[in-house]
């Protein structure tokens, strides 16, 4: 099965329960850390034991949900059960649902429902997403993409109005309706035997989508149905790849690591250099939003730099003027398929490896069974297909769920031309809904609530002893918080950088906006400076003259940081208007 790919969280790699449990001290957060030290060590089997027990014992922590969700991956990966991975799905979406996995665990539901011939079953998902995380429009068409295909498994003519529900409720998901208006055509053929109908919806896929994995089956089954007529075929009624095949011109990686949000931008602006279009860092962390958001959580202090608040891949192709070709595979063999298929037609291919995090694919030779690369800090490097589709599934596994198996990721037609206006507009859109309309991201504090929770927090350490988790809150100090300050760094870069480039009203704003992101970076290595700190080896409830001044003089000063994002925002709002 080939389908369009969820990134659930976007949690990158390295694995998501290790960014969990960083500093932990509580009895739940160190069977955490047991158990998914278990699971890095290969050991399914006792690493599931430990995360059963977590649950059991602390049904409401919240560590339960990350627990139960490892659960379902490891009984749906490695323990070959099903039944129990959907148990655990199921829990997430009952009792955690409005955790970072519940739209993705019902998002599974729904394509083991499919595997498992329960209609109904994935209906209730799809129902469940729709009305609880519309927000996740790919993820809500994909869930209606498993109802349609289990539909036209059973032979049932619904099939039909489900794939047209598609096209009418997400047009903005291209993937999602080729693949509705493919189903749609073997619709036609299976259920109404009408084979010039489907035909012609098939025609539809490779016309209005051209440029999706969708319509290349679409090409392959226009071939078939004329060459079984013994016609003037209009396809070919085979789409083996080439037996090699190579993409000059694609650059190296511009950087060498950088954390996982620097090495995806990095691997997304090899693409674009190669479609002839220059991405500086600074400004893929704008329109990615990543410039501009902010998480805080209490429960989970090292999460907010270890996300995307949305996919950055689609994001930021689309301010660029790119539409974007994303999909999984389930088994190695359809991925590899796929994989060279997107390299016949000319497009480098980005997926995750355990070679640095991501690769750029650039050729292939079937003779020899090895793919050609690029990689993060490196030049080219070819390795054998059974190797690399090992750590091709080792990278998208290691991630916790948050990707499909076999994730991949090209840029289709450029729709437009972006301008230096148009890429600071898409910029200050996001920059305003990260901070502004988005209390929660993967439900943790995002924006203005994930300052709030900040300043709640310090206020909660403002003690005259040392807390219990005053190390792991000075861990945030020294980690999250520096990459804060790293983003909106990035944003006044940005913002200097293109206001040369804008017409008067907005070359003011993005210079205002641009004065205040500077000020803000400056408050937060302030902030950083002055961080109560509890010397090194003080145990918890001893006595620490100047740790409650030092906690009130941070709370001050992340609520003046917070007064300066929003004066930047509102510079923003005035750049989106323009």
């Amino acid at each position: 099965m080939r389908r369009r790919a969820a990134w659930a969280a976007w949690v990158l790699l390295p694995a998501l329960g290790t960014l969990l449990v960083s500093g932990c001290s509580d009895r739940a957060r160190r069977q955490f850390r047991i158990a998914e030290a278990l699971r890095l060590q290969n050991k399914p089997d006792l690493a599931a034991a430990r995360y059963e027990q977590l649950v059991q014992k602390h049904p409401n922590h919240p560590v339960a949900a990350a627990a139960h969700f490892e659960l379902a991956s490891l009984y749906r990966i490695y323990l070959a059960d099903p039944q129990k991975a959907l148990v655990h799905y199921q829990t997430i979406a009952d009792r955690h649902p409005r955790s970072t996995y519940a739209d993705n665990a019902l998002q599974w539901i729904a394509s083991m429902g499919r595997a498992a011939k329960n209609v109904q079953l994935i209906r209730t998902a799809v129902n469940r997403l729709e009305a609880e995380h519309p927000e996740s429009r790919s993820g809500c068409a994909r869930a209606r993409i498993q109802l349609a295909l289990a539909l036209l498994e059973a032979g049932r003519p619904e099939t039909k109005s489900v794939c047209q529900s598609i096209l009418e409720k997400y047009p903005d998901q291209p993937n999602q309706c080729a693949q509705a208006q493919l189903i749609l055509g073997r619709a036609f053929e299976k259920i109404d035997k009408n084979d010039e109908a489907a035909v012609k919806q098939w025609e539809s896929v490779r016309k209005n989508f051209p440029e999706t994995t969708s319509a290349v089956d679409a090409y392959q089954r226009i071939g078939w149905f004329y060459y079984a007529r013994g016609g003037s075929p209009k396809g070919k009624p085979a789409t083996a790849p080439l037996p090699k095949r190579r993409i000059d011109g694609v650059p190296a990686f511009a950087h060498e690591g950088g954390g996982v949000q620097a090495v995806t931008l990095d691997a997304l602006a090899v693409l674009l250099k190669h479609r002839g279009t220059s991405a500086d860092l600074n400004t893929l962390m704008a329109v990615s939003g990543t410039a501009f958001q902010f998480v805080y959580d209490p429960q989970n202090r090292s999460l907010g730099s270890a996300v995307f608040a949305d996919n950055p891949l689609q994001a930021s192709a689309s301010a660029y003027g790119f539409s974007s070709l994303e999909s999984s595979s389930s088994t190695a063999e359809e991925a590899m398929l796929s994989l060279c298929q997107a390299v016949d037609r000319g497009k480098p291919t980005m997926v995750p490896h355990t070679d640095g995090d991501w690769v750029v694919v650039i050729g292939y030779d079937r003779g020899s069974k090895q793919f050609v690369y690029v990689r993060p800090g490196g030049g080219e490097r070819t390795q054998g297909f059974e190797e690399f589709a090992g750590r091709w599934k080792a990278a998208t596994d290691q991630a916790g769920g948050a990707l499909d198996s076999f994730y991949q990721f090209a840029l289709g037609p450029r729709k437009t031309e972006a301008t230096s206006a148009d890429l600071v507009r898409a910029a200050s859109r996001r920059g305003v809904a990260l901070l502004l309309q988005r209390p929660a991201i993967f439900g943790s504090p995002g924006g203005t609530a994930g300052y709030d929770a900040l300043v709640k927090d310090l206020q909660a350490h403002a003690t005259e002893t040392v807390p219990e988790d005053a190390a792991d809150l000075a861990s945030w100090a020294d980690g999250p918080l520096m990459t804060l300050r790293d983003s909106r760094t990035a944003a006044a870069q940005f913002l200097e950088q293109r206001a040369g480039e804008l017409p008067g009203a907005m070359s003011s704003h993005a210079r205002t906006a641009a004065a205040l992101y500077r000020s803000l970076a400056a408050k937060l290595a302030q902030l950083h400076d002055g961080f109560p700190r509890p010397p090194e080896g003080a145990q918890p409830g001893v006595p620490q003259p100047g740790y409650r001044d030092a906690a009130l003089a941070a709370v001050r000063m992340a609520g003046e940081a917070l007064d300066t994002d929003r004066k930047a925002v509102d510079q923003l709002s005035s750049l989106a208007a323009e």
